[in-house]
Parts: structure tokens; C-alpha cells; sequence
């Protein structure tokens, strides 16, 4: 798996991509080091003759900007054509050309005065220290005056490009110096998730919730594919911390949904999709809520789905089709995206969406007994109310109808569960109802009302075996600590379980 792999799984907290701009001397392997990152051949790398642009994209999630400078001073002035919305900057040095030492010092002083790049973290890679005579990482580090940096977060890497040693730990540095806080934050925010999971040891069950838990929010759902790095994490916590493992999402289950995004092996987790009411076990096993397959309510909302569809046809509301994840027709409920994560559309577009799809609710359900209208941050939601007493389906009534169906026993050992919003606070609920001893949860938020409402929830329940993180990536990192250690129960992992 190539670091690409790894740089496609992280945006920064406004959920825009990260931009990591990579630049250094003519013959300091820079498009050694981009081969490496990209995982191609490096037997062809030739030298750059002027100037070279090459940019990596991936999925809209990141984009990584490579200017393989030539000799010319000249055309260093170009630079700053790439220094917009940088994230990180990357400098290359080559540790064997001591004689250019100087000029190395004077290029990269003159890119860290610059307004656009000031208090941008910046990684120094000590370039070919595959070479005996080459200065090391220290000798450099006194020789360009890092320790004189007071604006920004620095770090320099002692690596070989051509060996592909040493280039993983300094994109490692970049992923943590891109915490949403501060390094110290994503240290301690590890650190205590880790604990949180060491205390507990194992887990009978992990319920977890999906986007803005396990992988950051993308501009849109069909762009919002698992990093490979973070499929094999999870499957692994799964091998070795977990015994049965559940992704419960609001998304589809397919046709653009988590099925369809999701990189983890088969048979590691089951998936709850549309908020608990279809789920996914394996190929021959697979189950719906069906007290809503047919009747009224299913077709006043596939009748709302048609008149939403035909608003989003006209041109005032043309572009809600493809921002964020558009409109969606889940198992139970419909979403319309009035807002995606680049804050593209304006509080004004959005007001107009929601105020012509309130009519139209209200038109096809006048008396308000089928549907319910909701709103999040960046969606509309419409659900379908239950037939028991008309309130909305949730992740507690969908993670209560996979026990049933699978028999899962919830007082059994302990129980992991994993949310970031609102809409995972009855999946945490229901848990705490069945083991209220026995739960361990990681919330993925810095919002100080979920935090709150996450902490009275547990209290109220004589439980305190919560661990707040800020992004994503910090629960990811505990779980891959996790599997790395010797757990003190040893079992046979059940890979399927019948169906009733």
C-alpha cells in the first residue's frame, strides 16, 4: 500500500482537502520521493529540466502539488503560484551537497516569509541519507535555524528516497501537525482513546457509526470511499479486540450506498443501513424492517421522492442534485443535501430548498401523521414515523431489530460503541439499556453540547467510560494501537450467524 493510500484518507476540520505543497532544490529527489508516495517505478526518474507541475488527486480528498524545480533561480519566483490554501509544506534537501547548503537556507527563509505560507507546518526531508558522507538530520537542523522557528509547527525527517526509508514517518508527521488543535491535542486525544480500549480489553460487541466517525466527510457520497489503510485498521480491530462488529449508518446500503464505499474484507462486519431498517450480514443473509415495505406511508413518501426529484429538475435548485449527497432515497426516509462541506451553497439557496420541500410535505401529507421533516447541518431529512406510535425510527429501533434477528445478546461482555452526532445517541442509549456496566464509547466531536449530552446519558447509567477525539483519524490511530498488543482472551471468531 502505497502513502497515497494513506494521504487520501485526510481532510482538515473544515473538510476541505488537505494541501500539501512539496518543493526543495534541483537534485534534491523530490520526484524520487513523489514516485515513492504515488508507489511507482523509480528506475526512470530523470532530471528536471526548467520547471515540472505534476498533481496528484485523489477522489477530490486530497491534492498534492509537486513543483520539481531546475537550476534556474529565475523560476523559483513561480512558486508562488502554488502557495493558495496550503495545509503543509514540504521542503527537500539533499544532505549529501553540503556546498549548497547556503542556498538551501536562503530559498527556504525566503518560503517562510511568505504571508501566504506564514504559521503553515513545515517537514524538512534530510534527503539520500543512504549516503556515507551525507550531513545528518541534527547537523542540518542546526544549519538551517530551525530551533530559531517560532510561528509554526517544524519537522525535519532524516530519509532516503531511494530506499523508500523514512518517508512514511514524515507524512505520519504531517497527518498529526493537520489535527484540527494541536499536535500535544492529537497525542493526548490518542493516548486517552488507547486507554479507553486498553481498560476494557476486549469486546464482545463494536457498534459504530460511519462518515465523520471512521473517515471524514466528503463533498459528496459517492466520492466518500474508505481509504484502503483505513479498511484494513478496522478490520484488523475487528480480528483481534472484537468479536462481532457493526456498522450502522443513515446512508443507503447500496445503489451509491455503504456497501458501495466501503473497502473492509468480507465477514468482518454487518451493516446496518438507513438508520438500522436494512442490514447486511453476508451474501446469503440480509433483512428489512417489513412493516413499511408496503402500505400509505411508503407510498406518500415515494410520492414526496417524486416531487422532490422534479424540484431539483428546475434551475433555481439544479445544483442541489450534486452538492453534498444530493438526493437520497434510503429504506424508510429521504435526504436532500441543502449544504455539502466546502460551504459552497448560500444560507439563502439553502432557505429556499427547505421552504419548497416543507410544502411539499405538507402537501402530500397534510395531517403530518406519515411524515416527518428534520434538518442537520447539511442535510433535509424526511422520515417515515413508525406504525407503533408515530414517532421516527432511529439507531436504537435498528440496532434492537438486529438483535433480535441475530441474537445478540448485548449483557454479554463489553460493548464498544462509536458516534459523532446526534443521530448515534440512541444506538449508545440502547446499549447502555441492555450492559449499562459494560459500555465503553469514543465520541468523534468537539462540540461541547454532544459532549454534555453524551456524558449525562452515561451518568445516568453509573457510567463514565467515555474518551472524547476530534477527528477521525485519532480514533482510527487507537484502534490500529490497539490491535497491537496481546489481548487476555483468546476465541474463535464466528464469521456468520443464522438468520431468523
Amino acid at each position: 500500500m502505497g502513502l497515497m493510500d494513506v494521504l487520501k484518507s485526510f481532510k482538515s476540520p473544515s473538510g476541505r482537502e488537505i494541501r500539501i505543497l512539496l518543493l526543495g532544490l534541483d537534485n534534491a529527489g523530490k520526484t524520487t520521493i513523489l514516485k515513492q508516495l504515488s508507489s511507482e517505478d523509480i528506475q526512470q526518474v530523470t532530471p528536471t529540466k526548467g520547471f515540472n507541475v505534476k498533481t496528484v488527486a485523489a477522489m477530490g480528498d486530497i491534492r498534492l502539488n509537486v513543483w520539481d524545480i531546475g537550476g534556474q533561480r529565475t523560476i523559483r519566483p513561480y512558486w508562488s503560484n502554488y502557495y493558495d490554501n496550503i495545509d503543509t509544506l514540504i521542503f527537500v534537501i539533499d544532505s549529501n551537497d553540503k556546498k549548497r547548503f547556503d542556498e538551501m537556507c536562503i530559498e527556504l527563509g525566503e518560503l517562510l516569509d511568505e504571508d501566504k505560507l506564514r504559521r503553515v507546518p513545515v517537514l524538512i526531508f534530510a534527503n539520500k541519507q543512504d549516503l556515507p558522507t551525507s550531513a545528518s538530520s541534527e547537523e542540518i537542523s542546526r544549519k538551517l535555524n530551525l530551533d530559531l522557528l517560532r510561528d509554526r509547527t517544524w519537522h525535519i525527517q532524516a530519509c532516503s528516497a531511494l530506499q523508500n526509508e523514512g518517508i512514511n514517518d514524515g507524512i505520519a508527521w504531517t497527518l498529526i501537525s493537520s489535527h484540527p488543535i494541536s499536535i500535544d491535542t492529537y497525542k493526548k486525544e490518542v493516548e486517552n482513546a488507547v486507554e479507553l480500549l486498553y481498560s476494557a480489553d476486549h469486546f464482545h460487541y463494536f457498534f459504530t457509526d460511519r462518515d465523520g466517525t471512521l473517515k471524514s466527510y466528503s463533498c459528496s457520497y459517492p466520492s466518500s470511499i474508505q481509504p484502503a489503510y483505513s479498511g484494513v485498521i478496522q478490520a484488523q480491530f475487528a480480528r483481534r479486540c472484537a468479536q462481532t462488529c457493526v456498522i450502522l449508518t443513515t446512508a443507503p446500503l447500496m445503489h451509491i450506498g455503504v456497501l458501495d464505499v466501503s473497502t473492509i474484507p468480507n465477514g468482518y462486519y454487518y451493516f446496518g443501513a438507513s438508520g438500522g431498517r436494512e442490514w447486511f450480514i453476508d451474501s446469503g443473509h440480509n433483512f428489512k424492517d417489513e412493516s413499511i415495505m408496503k402500505g400509505e406511508k411508503a407510498d406518500v413518501l415515494a410520492s414526496a421522492y417524486t416531487r422532490i426529484s422534479h424540484l431539483l429538475e428546475e434551475p433555481e435548485f439544479r445544483q442541489f442534485t450534486w452538492a453534498g449527497s444530493g438526493l437520497q432515497k434510503h429504506y424508510g426516509h429521504l435526504t436532500i443535501a441543502f449544504q455539502d462541506v466546502y460551504r459552497s451553497i448560500t444560507e439563502a439557496q439553502g432557505k429556499r430548498l427547505y421552504e419548497e420541500v416543507e410544502k411539499i410535505i405538507k402537501d402530500v401529507d397534510p395531517q403530518g401523521t406519515r411524515l416527518q421533516l428534520a434538518s442537520t447541518e447539511f442535510d433535509i431529512k424526511v422520515y417515515m414515523k413508525t406504525e407503533t406510535d408515530g414517532r421516527v425510527f432511529d439507531k436504537g429501533d435498528g440496532l434492537r431489530m438486529l438483535c433480535e434477528k441475530m441474537h445478540c445478546d448485548l449483557t454479554e461482555g463489553n460493548v464498544l460503541v462509536c458516534g459523532d452526532s446526534s443521530t448515534d445517541i440512541p444506538m449508545l442509549k440502547e446499549c447502555l439499556i441492555r450492559n449499562p456496566k459494560g459500555v465503553y464509547t469514543i465520541w468523534v466531536t468537539v462540540n461541547d453540547q454532544l459532549k454534555e449530552e453524551v456524558r449525562a446519558l452515561c451518568a445516568s447509567y453509573s457510567n463514565s467510560n467515555v474518551a472524547f477525539v476530534s477527528c477521525p483519524e485519532v480514533l482510527l490511530g487507537a484502534m490500529a494501537q490497539a490491535t497491537i498488543r496481546e489481548i487476555t482472551i483468546t476465541r474463535t471468531r464466528k464469521m456468520s450467524r443464522n438468520v431468523v
